[in-house]
């Protein structure tokens, strides 16, 4: 593929809702571009109940991990983002879990499409995309 006319074509973020203790995940973001190359970022929580700060614990840095999806991996996530995964009637209330929010650009960086808010947990369809990507972004 391309890496020329590489642009930003699908972000996803993840939001840890859970009780969050020092070193537990709190975001990951998978930026996946049109040349299949993706940037898999975690964020750590660095702080304890009592909110004391602990450095100790990944410095309070984002651990990133690059890689690249292969041409059957990105033919998948193409077929996945054309099915219908925005329906917002699609949602759970919940106070504790994993919040997603996914979406696709068009080359000039404007959003294309957009599925789930970080506001809502949302149930199936979206997570069947997320659980992909998290699968193929190792």
């Amino acid at each position: 593929m391309d890496t020329e006319g590489r642009y930003l074509f699908l972000q996803a973020v993840r939001e840890n809702w859970g009780l969050m203790g020092p070193g537990d995940l709190r975001t990951e973001t998978y930026n996946i571009f049109s040349d299949g190359s993706f940037v898999h970022e975690k964020k750590y929580n660095v702080r304890d109940f009592s909110n004391k700060l602990h450095q100790d614990i990944f410095n309070g840095e984002t651990i990133e991990t690059k890689g690249m999806l292969n041409q059957k991996q990105m033919a998948r996530l193409l077929e996945m983002i054309g099915e219908d995964w925005l329906d917002p009637e699609i949602d759970s209330s919940a106070c504790d879990g994993d919040a997603w929010q996914i979406k696709q650009f068009y080359p000039s960086g404007k959003t294309k499409r957009t599925a789930g808010e970080l506001q809502q947990i949302y149930g199936q369809p979206i997570e069947r995309v997320a659980d992909y990507i998290c699968q193929v972004c190792k």
